[in-house]
């Protein structure tokens, strides 16, 4: 089934809501005007952009230049939730973790955040003495666009990869309790990014957005494949877990998107005069543990954007009154454990894409880890995905007089908090 393309609704606009949000983007914007049959024709650039429109005067033929424009820079500025101000800080949480250790031979310090590169860097220091002399010495880097968020952003990074505070904590034994998955500084993450594009258009944005914030933010391994057949998709999967488990030591997790057309078997793949398609559980079985053993404990999240059908998803009104070291300590986990996927809709119903952002779901899950991943874990942020797609009426669109929405879903065994951990290699 193909993902459904139709353009979103518009919101009215006007040149003066397009100059805000340009000025907001940090996007150059101009217009030029011409005499046209019509009276004028106005010409807006912006950036590399231009958007034409024509009127009986210069206000009218720039407010039509403007309609579509505005659109496009709206879906490209939408809000993400922000996260309530009540919320402990990363340093809160860890002078508050330090306090209950109790450990007098534990120190925490910062250096100053000093300006690199248009940006502030901030390292925190923790060391603690050992009994039989020297010192334990760790070092955790924070950036940001302030000293106050690069000095958050390090304490941030070392409440998820600490050794020398972990190893003060799950005094019980059990290997859950207050626990994220572990990320050493000389690891990274590795990322699979599968991309079908014959009749999606803008699928190339999906790339761009996934690359974005996985390798540019984030400085993961990122591997692109596009269109393949069914055989030569199994079989970089199959080479990619065998990577994955020679390589172990050097990846903390791995992440693997799929954007194509579907239906309630799966995601079609390219292969010539047959409509095949590749089901999640066949992904799935190349990456579970007793496929990969070396990877077992670690975390492995899959993104799908496909149909999973063809239905379209109606809304409704909501009632009034709805209120590893080789001599770490070794715990069996399940085959399935330590996965998370993530699907762009629920199943039966229709995925959507766009002109301005590619997937919706696949652009939204790039905006929100963008801004929310210092802070917060996988499963929370998935959280904001859903509600954005879902409940944002910028989403939404009229299907016979109805109106129709998308709504991720996801399903997780997890034993951990997840943290997208940027690589400091």
């Amino acid at each position: 089934m193909a993902e459904n393309s139709d353009s979103l609704k518009a919101p009215k606009s006007s040149f003066k809501q397009v100059h805000e949000i340009a000025q907001k983007l940090h996007i150059e914007i101009k217009v030029d005007y011409e005499i046209h049959t019509e009276g004028f024709l106005a010409t807006l650039h912006l950036g590399d952009d231009t958007f034409t429109g024509t009127g009986s005067n210069k206000t009218t033929a720039k407010d039509k230049a403007s309609e579509e424009a505005l659109e496009i820079l709206s879906l490209k500025s939408i809000p993400t939730p922000e996260k309530k101000g009540t919320e402990k800080t990363a340093v809160t949480e860890l002078n508050e973790l330090c306090q209950r250790l109790k450990q007098p031979k534990l120190r925490v310090s910062y250096d100053e955040a000093v300006s690199e590169g248009g940006e502030f860097v901030c390292k925190l220091v923790i060391i603690l003495e050992k009994e039989e002399g020297g010192d334990d010495e760790e070092e955790h880097i924070g950036k940001g666009r302030s000293k106050k968020e690069a000095k958050h952003n390090s304490a941030s990074t070392a409440l998820k990869r600490s050794y020398i505070l972990q190893s003060f904590m799950d005094d019980s034994g059990a290997p859950t309790t207050g626990r994220s998955y572990e990320c050493r500084q000389t690891q990274t993450g590795y990322a699979l990014i599968v991309c079908f594009t014959k009749d999606r258009d803008w699928a190339d944005q999906d790339i761009n957005n996934i690359i974005g914030f996985m390798e540019n933010t984030l400085k993961f391994r990122c591997i692109v494949v596009k269109d393949p057949k069914k055989d030569e998709l199994m079989q970089v999967l199959e080479e990619t877990a065998t990577h994955l488990n020679d390589n172990a030591r050097d990846y903390y997790c791995f992440t693997f998107f799929i954007m194509g057309h579907g239906n309630q078997f799966g995601i079609r793949t390219v292969d010539k005069g047959k409509k095949r398609t590749i089901g999640v559980d066949e992904i799935l079985e190349n990456f579970k543990n007793n496929k990969i053993p070396a990877f077992t404990g670690k975390p492995k999240a899959f993104f799908i954007q496909s149909c999973r059908g063809e239905a379209y998803q109606e809304t409704m009104v909501q009632p009034d009154n709805d209120e590893e070291e080789d001599d770490a300590e070794k715990f069996r986990v399940p085959t399935d454990g330590d996965i998370f996927i993530a699907y762009s809709t629920t199943e039966g119903y229709r995925s959507y894409r766009h002109k301005a952002v590619g997937s919706i779901f696949i652009y939204n899950c790039a905006s929100i880890f963008e801004k929310n991943y210092p802070s917060t874990h996988l499963e929370e942020m998935m959280i904001d995905v859903k509600a954005v797609t879902a409940l944002d009426p910028r989403w939404r669109r009229n299907k016979d007089t109805k109106e129709i929405a998308q709504m991720p879903c996801s399903w997780s065994t997890l034993t951990k908090r997840f943290y997208l951990i940027a690589a400091t290699l």
